[in-house]
Order: C-alpha cells, then structure tokens, then sequence
C-alpha cells in the first residue's frame, strides 16, 4: 500500500507501475495534469490505475506488455482557486493506491457432487487465463457443451475448449493414463488438440491396473458394510500416495519399470490376502487372470503422456500468479465427501473443500480469492452411504427425472 499526494502540477504521478490518472465529470481520462485543461469550478473524478507488466529488452530499449489493470475506487473533488491564477485538488486526506495482486478462485460443489458443476465452469472459464484441476480422480466427470456438441470431461480441466488458455492437472489429482489417453484422444478427434494448452504436475500419483483390482477387493472384502466406490482405483491410488508407496507422473522419466514392477507386486499380494476376507464374508474374489492385458492397454498410456508437458505445479502456478494471470480451480465431487468434513467413512479419498486447493497446487491460503459455492435446489448422492431424506416414490422419481 502506498500514499501519494495529488497536488496539480505539470507532471503524472508514476511510482514504480501505478500511477493517479483523472477525468472531467463525464470527460475523458489523463494521466498528465497539464495547466489549462479544468477550470475553476470544473469536478473532477481522480482514481488510480494500476498496471502489471513484464519488461523486455529489444535493441537496447525497454520493451512493456501490460499483463493487467486495476482501478481503485473514484473521488470526486471540485477544482478551487489558489493565488488566484493556478487550480489545485484540495484533498484533506491523501489518495491510497492498493497495488494489485492476482488470486486463484476456486469452484466447488457443496453436496455429494453431480451439482451441476460443469454448467457453470463452462460460462466462467472465459474470464481466465489458467484453469485447474487440484484433487480427485477419474470420476463421472463434468458435462459440458461446446459449439453444440457434449463433452465429459474426468480428468482434464474444463478450460481446454477456450483456446489459448494453459491448464493445469495438480499434483493433488490422482490419474488413470488409460483413462486419460481415451479423453485426450476424443477431444482430439473433435478439433481440440491439448498438448500444448495442457500441463501435468510431476507430483500428481498414477492410478495402476492392480489400483483398480484392489479397490473391488476392499469393496468384496467389506461384505455388506462396502462403501460403494467407482470401482475406479482412486481410493487404493490414495492410499499409496498417504503411505508412501505410490508411483507419480515424475516416475515416468527414471527407472519406471524397475518401480512399476515393485509396487505390483505388493498390490497382487494385498489382493490375495483380501479374498480370502472375502470368501469369508460371503463374497466373490477378484481374479487377476486379465491384468496382462490391462497392463499393456495401460503402458500404451504411459507412453502417450510422455508428450504432455510436465511440470512442477507449485512454482508454475505461484509464478503465474506473479505475471499477473487469473487462475481457477476446478473442484471434483462435493464438499459433503470431502474425506475429512463429509459423511465419514463413506466420502471420497480427497480434500474436496477450498482447503484442497493449497495442498492440490502448491499454493498458500492467501492466495485464495472468490470460491464458488454450486448446489442444486434437491440433494442426490452416489454410492452407498446414509441417504436419509431419499424419496422412493412418484415424487422422488419427478424429481430426478426433471432434474436430469
């Protein structure tokens, strides 16, 4: 925060980027107070720009891109006389410029997901430069429609249909490279080519073959107390991630098979063990007699990635921020799953509140700007946790059938 006076004089107020500028009531702006241009008697509205810019050398003379403007807020002072022949702002206090420094907004959903998150990341994402993705995995996505055609999009953040924009997978997002090479190459097949628009944190942790195996033993495992996963690997990818076992996109440029293999092989092990659970519990084992065809579908994945950028998120998004970029977050599932706040223990693996945000991008609390809360005017939940208020009659089922 800086304080500058604003006497009249023949001379702009410019201290490092900001600078005072001012207009005649309905008039326009200057940043030079020339004499002769108001009068006595005349209002004028003073205010104060500011600019963020990076400066460039070009044949030895500085070269500016402006990156963004702000305003503060208007006064309006009516010129008085001094001495009789000059003009002055006679301003008792003096003006305070707030320098500008960007946030990162954050959208979430505020129930068990599926609030119609999608919709609205499609009408603010224009107003952005970077989008992002900073917790959960591959789940039933966000729907979006663009230039008439519907797209659902589970891992790749939903900025990707504005050109021009960067996005960004955090390292607080757990990824299938299966999964994603079938989103990458449909959206390709439709016109949108993403790599070079789409950055991928090192950090963020691979969803395995034996990650999705696991998950539907744990489920076979828990008998009738299951939780009622996606069946999708997120939940056992997590679990590694928090106990230190998991593999990450970085992995993938050193050494990859040697810990590929290690980290299978403890998973075959913990699948074993769980359905002889199972059996126990009246439940069917989960077979692995296909993994080696999964396997190669999945490697086939690894290699596709390599073409992506790679990136540390943290000090990308943090210097992003000091260009003077707007950044959002795209939040996956709903606040009531977040493994911490929501219906424990039947919630998701991840942070989904704004908190997740920080821990997701690498970014710290004050650097939170707007969240976005998204709800719909009725509750749905997935999987199969407490429910108390469901309808099961004509009622529940109008509801549902107009709401989708």
């Amino acid at each position: 925060e800086e304080t500058f006076s604003s006497q009249f004089g023949n001379y702009s107020f410019n201290i490092g980027n900001n600078f005072i500028c001012w207009r005649l009531k309905n008039g326009s702006s200057k940043a030079n107070f020339n004499e002769g241009d108001i009068e006595i008697g005349d209002e004028v509205v003073v205010y104060a720009q500011i600019q963020k810019f990076h400066q460039d050398a070009k044949d030895d003379k500085p070269e500016r891109t402006i990156l963004e403007t702000g305003e503060t807020e208007e006064t309006t002072y009516v010129v008085k006389a001094k001495n009789g022949e000059k003009s002055e702002f006679p301003i008792e206090k003096p003006i305070k410029l707030i320098k500008l420094t960007m946030k990162v907004d954050v959208l979430l959903g505020l129930q068990w997901g599926d609030e119609g998150k999608g919709k609205v990341v499609d009408v603010l994402t224009p107003r952005y430069d970077i989008v992002t993705r900073f917790q959960g995995g591959p789940n039933a996505g966000h729907t979006l429609e663009f230039n008439g055609e519907k797209y659902v999009l589970r891992s790749i953040p939903s900025g990707i249909f504005q050109g021009g924009k960067i996005n960004i997978i955090g390292n607080g997002v757990v990824l299938d490279p299966l999964l994603f090479m079938k989103e990458a190459k449909e959206l390709a097949q439709s016109g949108h080519d993403i790599t070079e628009r789409l950055y991928i944190s090192k950090k963020a942790h691979l969803i395995l073959p034996t990650h999705r195996l696991l998950d539907k033993a744990n489920e076979a495992a828990k008998g009738k107390a299951k939780i009622g996963t996606t069946g999708k690997g997120i939940g056992p990818t997590y679990t590694d991630k928090i106990s230190r076992n998991g593999l990450r996109v970085g992995d993938i440029l050193d050494n990859f098979t040697q810990k590929y293999e290690a980290l299978k092989q403890r998973h075959l092990e913990q699948i074993a063990s769980l359905n002889l659970l199972a059996v126990v519990k009246g439940s069917e084992a989960v077979a692995t007699d296909g993994l080696e065809e999964l396997e190669q579908d999945w490697m086939e994945g690894i290699e596709y990635l390599k073409q992506f950028k790679f990136i540390d998120s943290e000090h990308v998004v943090n210097n992003l921020l000091k260009e003077g970029k707007s950044v959002l977050c795209e939040g996956a599932q709903g606040s009531l799953l977040d493994v911490d706040f929501g219906s424990y223990p039947f919630v998701t693996s991840s942070n989904t509140v704004c908190a997740g945000a920080c821990t997701g991008l690498g970014i710290a609390p004050n650097k939170i700007g707007d969240v976005f809360g998204i709800f719909k005017a009725y509750c749905t939940r997935v999987g199969a946790g407490p429910f108390p208020t469901e309808l099961f009659d004509e009622t529940g089922k109008k509801i549902r059938d107009i709401g989708h």
